[in-house]
């Protein structure tokens, strides 16, 4: 749904002169040969930042190391195998790395006879971070458009083979035709794609639609401005599909990265619908220091366990959150692992009889057996110190307690209430989130070797000029339509999201349709997002499960256009869906893209990123919602927001594809062809109040930045006038929730 909003912005081309066009020409052409000149083609190499091009057209075994490159392409043929070794560091920058047709990005298998205390034991596979190693992409870049890529957009980075590699018979279909899946046999070689898409079985069909670039990136290598009818000015001008500063996949490319921190691998324990590893609840509660400034328990935490399930894998320094619990939803805090005393960095002992551990861990439910118990110390991060605000670690309702459930509630309630919920009590404990990962992809500044920017409430952005504590052009992941496979597992995401743009996030599959059936994002981290968390976007069948995301912009697990069907989102925990606009949760003033201050258009969903952020974001009921937990929305935002929307995809390179029925020729207004339950949400043109076409009939035809005066108005009229919603809407850590499939 956000694509939509830039449809006003599309249509208005901005006229060039003659000599500026031809200025810019000429300067995008000497770039463009410097980059060839500067290209190099094979395997990486580590050496100074000197940051050449790399064209990866072989299998490259990447071992720890530092490199430094600005465009990466693996083409055909090619693959970035990364390897470990004992506590190995790995650190792999780039301005941006794209993922060409029969190209691969691999972590987490290691050549067999590896082991090097076991010589002769093949393990082939093993998720990064077995042997204590760590892997670090570092995406780097400036922000082409200084702030408004409506006015200055700016050039994505280009593929390496004519149209990444995509066959002719499949580009220039472009919708009018099923296309058969490719199936398990296919390769890119000898022709393998041709008329087919890569990683769907030949059963399963479905249109493939052209690529074009993404909002804010429509300038051509040639000068001029990419249009939706007539793509760039010349025949020599390439556009950019995939934005800048981004790990990216194309048609035919294959993304596998497994970490092991933070994962769980075990066929047996690892059912994404019941367990999660990457998050786990409090075992005792921390008074914080603002009610109990000398109490031992704001320095340490407690977790427990059954003996043989899986649990969070928590070591020193890595970076925790333990979620609020006093309906305040700034009250999540940030800790990093630390010794419990100086003799004993962590304690962990076996309880075969928990009922002896009352006096450390205050249980108020039926007591199951035998436990493993763990104990940590901590401290917040960034600035150290202890626990500030209090975080609950019991049930409320349980068996212990003077007031049970079971003997307060009515027999007519308890008879239609879960029975464990009545004897076990209501689980409303903290969580503790882990948010480090042995693989991790960050966002750095705007040149090689230089960090992205520290900013905090305690040292806010002040001065609005990008820079500094205002600094938040991160970089970005996005996955297209046609990939071969895509699965990521254990991955922290740090940092990453281009705030106020569309189509930017740290975890984006854009309008890639039907996906393969093993297509997941689990287990991983989104930390510090300059926008959302993870974006399905014209996309269905991917499993998003475990997940950790922490401080989005605006919503934060988000269902774009109501296109997205048979998505199932699993266990994942969203803490706190930050406000845009002027506030101290947003310390580095972040736009938002849903933030449009018009008086002609309500506030939602035109201002919901400053206004309502939610923390899930569903605009279909055809995906499954099990176990996840929200915890904590900003202003008068929700955890579960499932936003009634129009089917609202709209192609790239509308060509000659006819529009809906009353829908203009202008291309403006051609949507992507669906079946089933998608296609029950297409589409119908009708006119708005203001006589303009509109997909959402209250949405206005130009959305503009986040104006944050406005923010902070609304930010305090919600506060006034709606109190007791507001609590309630932002406490978050209460319903886990299934969003149950419409029948027909």
């Amino acid at each position: 749904m956000e694509r939509l909003t830039s449809g006003a912005r599309r249509g208005g081309r901005t006229k060039i002169f003659a000599a500026r066009w031809i200025a810019a020409a000429l300067l995008a052409l000497l770039a463009t040969s410097a980059g060839a000149q500067a290209a190099t083609t094979g395997c990486p190499n580590s050496g100074p930042h000197d940051d050449p091009d790399l064209v990866v057209n072989s299998q490259c075994a990447v071992w720890p190391n530092a490199y430094h490159y600005r465009f990466v392409n693996v083409v055909a043929g090619g693959a970035l195998r990364f390897l470990e070794q004992e506590n190995s560091v790995t650190e792999f920058w780039a301005s941006a790395i794209v993922i060409e047709s029969g190209g691969a990005v691999l972590a987490g298998y290691q050549p067999a006879q590896f082991n090097p205390k076991k010589p002769n034991e093949d393990v082939s596979w093993q998720p990064f971070g077995s042997w204590g190693g760590t892997l670090t992409i570092h995406l780097w870049g400036a922000d082409q458009s200084k702030g408004d890529p409506v006015k200055l957009p700016g050039l994505g980075v280009l593929c390496h083979d004519p149209r990444c590699g995509i066959p002719d018979a499949t580009w220039t279909n472009n919708g009018k035709d099923l296309l058969p899946g490719c199936g398990p046999n296919a390769t890119w070689a000898n022709g393998g794609y041709d008329g087919c898409i890569p990683g769907l079985p030949t059963t399963v069909s479905d249109y493939f639609y052209q690529y074009g670039p993404l909002y804010g990136d429509d300038n051509c290598s040639d000068g001029s401005k990419w249009a939706m009818m007539s793509g760039c000015k010349t025949a020599a001008g390439e556009a950019g599909y995939f934005g800048y500063k981004v790990l990216a996949v194309s048609f035919g490319g294959t993304l596998q990265l497994f970490g092991k921190k933070g994962a769980c691998y075990s066929d047996y324990w690892c059912d994404p619908k019941l367990t999660h590893v990457s998050w786990t609840r409090l075992g005792r509660s921390m008074p914080g220091r603002r009610l109990d400034p000398s109490s031992p328990e704001n320095k340490r935490f407690f977790i427990w366990s059954g003996v043989d399930e899986p649990t969070t894998q928590f070591s020193k320094d890595d970076e925790i959150v333990i979620t609020t619990t006093d309906y305040l939803p700034g009250h999540s805090e940030k800790f990093k692992i630390d010794c419990v005393d100086p003799n004993n960095c962590y304690r962990a002992w076996l309880a075969p009889d928990p009922s002896t551990l009352r006096n450390i861990i205050p249980f108020t439910w039926t007591l199951p057996g035998p436990l493993m118990i763990q104990e940590f110390g901590l401290e917040k991060s960034p600035g150290g110190g202890s626990a500030e605000w209090p975080h609950n670690g019991e049930r409320y309702g349980g068996p212990q307690l003077a007031k049970p459930l079971s003997t307060r509630l009515p027999e007519r309630i308890k008879a239609n209430l879960d029975p464990d919920l009545v004897s076990e009590g209501v689980e409303n404990r903290a969580a503790v989130a882990l948010l480090t990962r042995s693989i991790r992809i960050v966002s750095e500044g705007d040149a090689d070797g230089t960090g992205f920017p520290e900013s905090s409430p305690e040292d806010p952005c002040t001065k609005d000029d990008g820079k500094d504590q205002c600094y938040s052009f991160g970089g970005h992941v996005v996955i297209r339509q046609g990939f071969q496979q895509v699965q990521i597992q254990g991955v922290e995401f740090r940092q990453l999201g281009q705030g106020g743009r569309m189509g930017h996030y740290p975890v984006h599959f854009h309008m890639a349709r039907k996906t393969p059936d093993d297509t997941f994002v689990r287990d991983s981290s989104i930390n510090e997002s300059m926008t959302r968390w993870i974006v399905l976007h014209a996309t269905q069948g991917v499993l998003v499960a475990g997940n950790v995301g922490y401080e989005s912009i605006g919503h934060g697990f988000y269902l774009e256009d109501g296109s997205e069907t048979d998505n199932r989102l699993y266990n994942n925990i969203g803490i706190f869906a930050r406000a845009a606009g002027d506030n101290i949760q947003n310390f580095r003033h972040v736009p938002g893209i849903l933030a449009y201050n018009g008086v002609d258009a309500p506030g939602f969903p035109h201002r919901s990123d400053n206004e309502y952020p939610s923390v899930f974001w569903i605009t279909n009921g055809w995906n499954d919602f099990i176990g996840n937990m929200a915890v904590g929305a900003g202003t008068c935002g929700a955890c579960y927001w499932f936003e009634p929307a129009e089917n609202s995809s709209r192609v790239d390179v509308p060509g000659d594809l006819p529009p809906p029925p009353n829908c203009p020729a202008d291309g403006m207004h051609t949507y992507m062809k669906w079946s089933g339950y998608a296609d029950l949400q297409k589409h119908q043109c009708t006119k708005d109040e203001h006589g303009q076409y509109s997909v959402y009939r209250r949405r206005s035809p130009e959305p503009r930045r986040s104006n944050r005066s406005t923010a902070t108005i609304a930010v305090r009229r919600c506060t006034r006038s709606r109190p007791r919603r507001t609590r309630r809407r932002a406490t978050g850590y209460g319903p886990q929730t299934r969003a149950r499939r419409p029948t027909s």
